[in-house]
This record gives structure tokens, sequence and C-alpha cells, in this order.
């Protein structure tokens, strides 16, 4: 019975992947006819008294109310279960169940979670309800209540009575956040700044950390003395990181947004109030915070495994005035072989006059005019490092020129040849066609119509290399939900996750550029 039930949890939880209602046909292996499968996930399934299902009866993530008949097993996963029908054969429930006077069960019926039974139920061979097992069913109760609350709409926070432990939690975790703000303001300053300079370096250290605590708890469980230890280790190893990235997060937000002279903990209260506004809004909030979470804990150990030094966020330090010696002007420069100064010549002592002696020659070059050789140097090359960085509208309308663009390629290829090559073959037509313009122009159309140009910060010009990881980049920027692009908004220099990855910048090009 015992592997009947584990079959029968494992199938109601691997074999739906879609939300809503779905009914299917599938064969089953005691039964040659087959049967009408009734599937729900993720919203409540309710089986009318007059409504025979002729196959199992699957319930996954939603409350579950049987009053018809089920010609198989019935099954509730994270969820209650009301019965007051007929099931011919297993009633499985991880939850709440509650059998009502008319339910009748041909064969077991396994609880996980407090059961309530009438005295007029049937059951036909036995009940199994773990009594020790019911409290490990409060953490999938309470999921179950926010689902029901508002979680189906996408929110983290909804307005609900039953949902007073989530607000709690959310304020001590917020209240946590300022006081190691207070405590300890400039470490979380530098964590912030390190969540934009090297966004490459957090992702990487959250995965590491990700990977590392559970395998560190686990070999400190293998030793059997450091069980105690691992068991106090494990909240703080998971729960302070995510307090301590949020505090760094909150700040930014709010030292970017109101001004960068906030105390670092009356930025966190700023920020997370600000958070926690967008954590109500219906199908955003919960991506927003669920995001921000995977942030705070990426961020918190990669701040942990670097550098205290962190660049100066005011901006780069003026470089040293040097005094240079002046360059004389190719004008007012005397002439490179000067005339003898001729002085008035004196009267000779014979007496002979002065207007008879031969007037001085006049000099080679006139003092006024340049020499003859002299040539006008080229104009300097312009230094793009130097330019102003593009922001983020620009930038938006640039892309979504080269978006517009390569979708009419796209359609004109494909109605010439045939065939769909879907969002994901889109995605990489857009990002073959931006590498390809990057190596060869520095830009993209979309750039030349708005004056953009990509830049290498070490002053190099666009090799391959950089254009394909940077092109491959935007994959990262795109896939975190576009933070990835959202982040030219935060950043003082203006770039974004794939700029910092490819050590390039989008500037404003002053000089009309073409395609050829």
């Amino acid at each position: 019975m015992k592997s009947r039930f584990l079959l029968l949890a494992a199938l109601s939880l691997a074999v739906v992947t879609a939300r809503g209602s779905v009914t299917r046909n599938l064969g089953d292996d005691d039964d040659d006819r087959g049967g009408d499968d009734n599937v729900v996930v993720m919203s409540s399934n309710h089986v009318d008294p007059h409504q025979t299902v002729h196959g199992d009866c699957v319930t996954v993530m939603g409350d579950l109310t049987m009053d018809g008949t089920v010609t198989r097993d019935c099954v509730n996963v994270l969820g209650t279960a009301e019965v007051n029908g007929t099931i011919r054969h297993d009633l499985v429930v991880i939850g709440d169940l509650k059998l009502g006077p008319n339910a009748h069960i041909d064969h077991d019926v396994v609880c996980i979670g407090h059961l309530t039974r009438d005295p007029e139920a049937f059951v036909g061979h036995q009940i199994i309800n773990p009594a020790h097992l019911g409290h490990l069913m409060t953490p999938f109760h309470r999921i179950s209540e926010w689902w029901n609350a508002g979680g189906d709409r996408g929110q983290y926070l909804p307005f609900a009575h039953e949902l007073r432990w989530l607000w709690t939690l959310t304020l001590i975790s917020l209240l946590m956040s300022i006081l190691i703000a207070m405590i300890v303001p400039s470490q979380v300053i530098s964590a912030g700044n390190l969540l934009v300079d090297q966004p490459g370096t957090i992702i990487l250290s959250g995965l590491a950390a990700l990977i590392g605590v559970p395998l560190a708890l686990c070999l400190m469980c293998a030793t059997g003395v450091l069980i105690p230890v691992a068991i106090v280790l494990a909240p703080v190893l998971v729960v302070f990181p995510i307090w301590y990235g949020r505090a760094a997060i909150y700040s930014l937000l709010a030292r970017r947004i109101v001004t960068a002279e906030l105390h670092p903990g009356v930025a966190t209260l700023l920020g997370g109030v600000l958070v926690l506004l967008l954590a109500m809004l219906p199908f955003f909030g919960a991506l927003c915070f669920f995001l921000l979470t995977v942030l705070a804990w990426c961020c918190a150990w990669a701040s942990l495994f670097t550098s205290r030094r962190r660049p100066n966020r005011n901006g780069p330090p003026a470089p040293p005035v040097t005094s240079s010696p002046a360059v004389p002007s190719p004008i007012a420069a005397a002439p490179a072989n000067p005339s003898p100064i001729v002085s008035p010549p004196a009267a000779a002592a014979d007496g002979v006059p002065t207007s008879s002696m031969p007037p001085p020659l006049p000099p080679l070059e006139s003092p006024l005019q340049p020499p003859q050789s002299f040539t006008v140097p080229p104009a300097p090359s312009l230094n793009l490092q130097l330019l102003p960085r593009a922001g983020f509208w620009i930038r938006t309308w640039a892309m979504l020129i080269d978006i517009v663009l390569v979708g009419i390629a796209c359609g004109f290829l494909e109605s010439a040849l045939g065939g769909d090559h879907g969002p994901s073959g889109f995605l990489i037509l857009v990002a073959a066609y931006a590498a390809i313009l990057w190596k060869l122009r520095g830009t993209t159309l979309g750039g030349i119509i708005c004056h953009l140009s990509v830049v290498r910060l070490d002053g190099r010009p666009i090799d391959w290399p950089t254009a394909i990881v940077r092109a491959l980049a935007c994959f990262v920027s795109l896939f975190v939900a576009g933070l990835g692009f959202l982040w030219i908004i935060f950043d003082v220099e203006h770039q974004s996750w794939h700029d910092k990855i490819a050590g390039t910048a989008v500037v404003v090009s002053p000089s009309r550029q073409s395609l050829v």
C-alpha cells in the first residue's frame, strides 16, 4: 500500500505541468477500456453530485470538493479535500481531509494531515493517518492560503486576514534589514555598489553559494558530531544573507531615486517600503519580490568573497594636474635661422659719410609669416570613450527599431522560403544581426538612426570575440526578467549587464554615421 501511495503522489505531481482544468484520455494499465481523468492544477476542483469521473481525479495545489463518483483513484496534493461521494478505489490526500456522511471509499484512505470523519462515512479497507506527520503539512497549508488569497494573480502581499503571518514575516525581515544597515552602513553601501559594478560576479557567487552551502551542511551532518551545529547554522546561512542583501538593494534603490546622501538605514527603510508597494501589485508583485530575494542572496555572498575596496560612486577621481611646457605658436615663434643683428655702422674715422656704407642685408624670413615648409597637422581622432553615455530611453528606441527591421526581414524570408522560426529562432537572428554590425560598423541600424555607437572601455576597436560575447550576454540580461536591460537606469555609467560582461559601453556619437 505504501508503494501505491508513493506512486499516486508522484504521478499527481509529475503528470501535469499546465495551470487550470484539463481533461485527457489516458489508457489505464488495469483497465483496458481506458478512462477520462479529471486533473486540476493550482485551482479548486468540484465534482458535482450527478457527475461521474470515469478515471482518476487529481487535484494539485487546490481544494477538492468531491460530491459525485470517481471510478478510479482520487488524489489531492497540497490542498484541502472534502469528500461526500463515491470513490471506487483509493483516496490519497496530502493535506486536510473531511469525510462527509455520504462518503463511500471502496479501498484505502491515506491522509497526511488533519482527518475529520463522519460516523456514517464508509471506508472499505484501512485508514492511514500518521499523526506525527501532521505538523509537516503546516508550510504547505500556508502556501495554499497564499495562493488562494492572491498568489494565483501574481501578488506577493495580498490583503487577506489569513495572511497575517506573511505580513508579520515580511515586516520583521524589513526591520532586520534596517538594523543591519544601521550597524554596518559602509558594508551595505559597498554591497550595493558591487551589484551595480559587477553583476556577473554577483550571479556566479550566488550560484556557488547555492551549491556550497547545502553541501557543507550535508558534510557536517554526515560526521554525526556536528549535527547540532548544522541545525543552528542552517537558518543563519540562509536567512541572514537574504536580510543583508535586501538591505544593500533597498539602500541602493533609495539612494539612486532620492539622493546619494541618505543614511543607509533611512535609505533601506524607503527602499523597503517601495518594494513592498510593488509586491502588492497583481501580475508583477510576486515576480518582483522573488527576483529581489534571489539577488539579495547572491549579493550577500558576493560581497563576502569580494575585496572591500570599491570604486568611488561619486565619479572617477580627477586626474592629477601636471604642468606641461607651453608649445610656441608657429607664427609667433622665432625663425629657425634668425638673421644677425646689424647695428648701424659708426662714422668712419677718416671722415667717410655713413650713407656711403652698404645697406644691411634683409632677414631671410619675416618673423610675421610662417616658414614655407610649415604644414598644418591633421586633426586629432575623436576619442569615443570620452563621449556622453547613452541613456535608457534612447537605447530602447534604437533596440526597437532593430527588432522591427529584423522582424520585417524575417517575415519576407518566411513568406518566400516557408517555415516558422518561432520566438527562439527570432531572438537568435536578432543576436546574429547585432553581433555582425557591431563588429563591422560599431553600431546597428537603430544605432545609426539614433546616433549611438558601441565602444570598448579599453579603447580598442570592436572585434569578433567582443561582439559575440556581448550578443550572447544579451540573453542573460533578457532571461532575468529583463533586469539586465533595466540596469541602465540605475548604473551611473549607463551600462547594462551585457555591457559589463563584454567590457563595452554605448555612447552618443556627434558625427553622422552611415552603413557604408
